[in-house]
């Protein structure tokens, strides 16, 4: 049996040590790529910037809806959340699986988020948002997973890496040797009769040392870490130190009144606890954001929002303006019309290098995939918004101001204005550098942002309806096409920043539709105050007297001085067309001839609303079949499509040898000619053959419009 016992020990202490050298090989490994994994993290995460970046400034410039910027926002944090997360709870690496499978999130990661990338560049679509966002959530599982096949241990600047499973081990093999000896402790403690010696107490001392290591390593994961990475099981890395950083504000230029979010971009911010944000000069704190600004804050991004309800940020009426102007004595040194053409022109005088880059800039990225998007992305600024110093903004404004009022006037409005906004906004214009605190912690943006006022507001326009009529003053007809033409009046045009729409309907309901009225229609009303706008071409199915009503600006897109002149009534006519007939060139031949006839006949016409006298004749005839013509017309006016016309003959003839001898009547019977009005001819012959004679004539239509 010994010998039995003493190959089992053999095989299981080289089976022990097998399992030892695969171990510390998969900890080398891990150790080997764990670089290279740690900077496809970082990558990552500098793509979703830019992509967020893309996402704020389309909408922005209302290219995308809130909805789905949103959309896109919450997939990017869940990625950033979890890489950051990682990142810091890792010092600042992300390890790896041996097979790989870490890595190869992390490439298809990218590759989505090229994809994703190209669907904000060109037009997003929503459907497909989702369809990409439930790709990225696979490939964060992996990454997740993945982390929870390691223990990683901070002591200290150091980070230890093991391997859960042979971590696990280790926590047992402690444990049952910490049993064993407590086990060995109490054996020789308890035994009856037992005295302790010199050496005993050094055995039992060595014993209690050993248990304790035990103890130690198996209860404290830094411990642990030093004793594995000392036997080579386990790997020690330096700590990256991970500092919260600011890459990029958006807009550079805020414009109080009109800016309505703060972007501000960087790394790691999700580590700063209760910031504030603030504008300093000089070292010099000049401003500070209120907390109920603070909208967004994760890893990757700050959003200050609510401006206009937190600190008041909104533009100022013109009445409010006019009272402050009023009250500083201006209008006694200018008058207020002087006044309102030198806003008009400041307000006009933009820069159009801090506006953002149009679509049509982006579109040749569309189509992109993989290292093309990325190289687009490096071509095009992080913020395609160019700052303009507060120098060359105030340059401008007093070029503009003095061309309108002089030097000494100019400098004199200038200061009033530069007054006004100050009391209104509470914050001097000028360049600011914006920084971020925390508790412990105060960030820096290398970008300076530069804060102006507005331009000067100018009246509110003002848009009201002057009259409605038929195009050309033709009264139309139902069921044919026609249009309208409405007559816009307007005061202050010129403020007037977008186009709108015009809504016409019938009463009662006939039609109902919307005309849209561009910017070029609006700045042809600059010089009249008034333009006129036609709709686009409708029918009307029925005629009558109609009673149309327009309603300006029923969205209430344009801000106005009175929104209670946005409605109009106008009574119009829809005609129909109406038709005259005239039935003449009647004619009457007999099939056989007869010795001696006097035909006495009558011609009758009923035409619905149209009685008529019968038409009364005579022929006189002497054995003759000839055509006789009959000297009959009729004129029936304003008849309607669809209306019927029965035209009766009644022949009554008389024969007889001589006048002074009895005579007797035949029996011709009377025949009638139905037909219904169409507008498809304008004659159509009159044709009835009854049973001895043929009956002709001839119906001329002429239509006219009613008036």
């Amino acid at each position: 049996m010994k010998p039995l016992r003493f190959a089992l020990l053999i095989l299981t202490v080289f089976a022990l040590t097998a399992c030892i050298e695969d171990i510390t090989e998969s900890i080398e490994d891990i150790t080997e790529s764990v670089e290279d994994v740690a900077d496809s993290a970082t990558d990552l995460m500098e793509e979703i910037n830019d992509i967020s970046r893309h996402v704020d400034e389309k909408l922005e410039t209302g290219q995308i809806t809130e909805e789905v910027a949103d959309l896109i926002d919450g997939r990017l944090s869940s990625i950033a959340d979890i890489l950051e997360s990682t990142l810091q709870n890792s010092g600042g690496y992300i390890f790896d699986r041996l097979d790989g499978s870490v890595d190869n999130a992390f490439s298809e990661l990218d590759k989505l988020l090229d994809h994703l990338l190209e669907e904000v560049m060109g037009n997003c679509v929503p459907k497909i948002i989702n369809q990409i966002g439930s790709q990225m959530q696979l490939q964060i599982n992996t990454i997740a997973a993945a982390a929870e096949d390691l223990v990683i241990v901070t002591a200290g600047q150091t980070v230890y890496v093991m391997d859960k499973a042979f971590n696990g081990l280790i926590i047992l093999i402690s444990i049952i040797i910490l049993a064993i000896g407590l086990i060995v402790f109490a054996i020789i403690f308890l035994k009856k009769g037992r005295k302790l010696t010199g050496a005993n107490y050094i055995g039992v001392g060595l014993l209690a040392i050993f248990l304790a290591f035990f103890f130690v390593l198996a209860l404290s994961p830094s411990v642990r870490g030093k004793v594995l990475t000392g036997f080579n099981f386990g790997t020690a890395l330096d700590i990256k130190e991970i500092t919260p950083t600011i890459t990029t504000v958006i807009p550079e230029n805020i414009e109080l009144g009109k800016t309505k979010r703060i972007y501000i971009y960087g790394k790691h911010l999700n580590k700063l606890e209760n910031i504030q944000v603030k504008l300093i000069r000089g070292g010099t704190e000049k401003f500070k954001f209120p907390q109920g600004t603070l909208i967004v804050n994760t890893s990757n991004r700050i959003v200050l929002g609510n401006l206009d309800q937190e600190l008041k940020w909104t533009y100022p009426k013109y009445p409010l303006f006019r009272d402050a102007m009023d009250r500083e004595g201006v209008f006694l040194n200018i008058p207020e019309n002087q006044v309102i053409q030198v806003n008009k022109s400041l307000n006009a005088a933009r820069f159009p290098e801090i506006k953002p880059v149009s679509p049509q800039e982006n579109q040749p990225v569309s189509g992109m995939t993989g290292t093309g998007i990325r190289q687009a992305i490096n071509r095009t600024p992080a913020s395609p918004i160019t700052r303009i110093g507060i120098d060359k903004i105030i340059r401008q404004r007093e070029e503009v101001t003095i061309s309108k009022l002089g030097q000494v006037k100019s400098e004199q409005y200038l200061l009033k204005l530069k007054n006004f906004f100050f009391n209104h906004y509470k914050i001097a214009e000028g360049d600011y550098g914006l920084v971020v605190f925390s508790d412990t912690t105060l960030i820096e943006s290398s970008q300076f942002v530069t804060v102006t006022n507005p331009p000067p507001p100018a009246p509110d326009p003002d848009i009201f309806i002057m009259g409605m009529s038929w195009s050309d003053g033709l009264i139309p007809v139902a069921g044919h096409d026609a249009t309208l033409d409405i007559k816009l009046g307007f005061s202050h045009p010129e403020q007037i920043a977008s186009s709108f729409r015009v809504r016409v309907y019938t009463v009662p309901p006939a039609v109902d539709f919307l005309v849209e009225v561009p910017m070029g229609r609006i700045a042809a009303a600059y010089s009249g105050n008034q333009v006129v706008v036609t709709t686009r071409s409708f029918t009307v199915d029925k005629p009558g007297n109609y009673t149309f009503k327009c309603s300006v600006d029923d969205r209430n897109d344009i801000r106005e001085t009175s929104e209670t002149n946005n409605t109009y009534n106008e009574n119009l006519d829809v005609g129909e067309y109406l038709y005259d007939v005239v039935l003449d060139h009647f004619s009457f031949e007999l099939f056989e001839s007869m010795d001696a006839m006097n035909l006495v006949y009558s011609v009758q016409v009923d035409a619905g609303e149209f009685p008529t006298v019968p038409c009364l004749g005579k022929i006189t005839q002497t054995g003759s079949t000839m055509l006789t013509p009959l000297n009959c017309k009729f004129n029936l006016t304003g008849m309607r499509i669809g209306e019927t016309i029965m035209l009766t003959f009644h022949p009554d003839v008389v024969l007889s040898k001589d006048e002074w001898f009895p005579s007797w009547h035949s029996d011709l019977q009377s025949e009638s000619f139905i037909t219904t009005l169409d507008s498809d001819t304008s004659q159509k012959p009159i044709l009835k053959m009854g049973r001895d004679y043929t009956f002709r004539g001839l119906m001329t239509i002429t239509p006219r419009k009613s008036n």
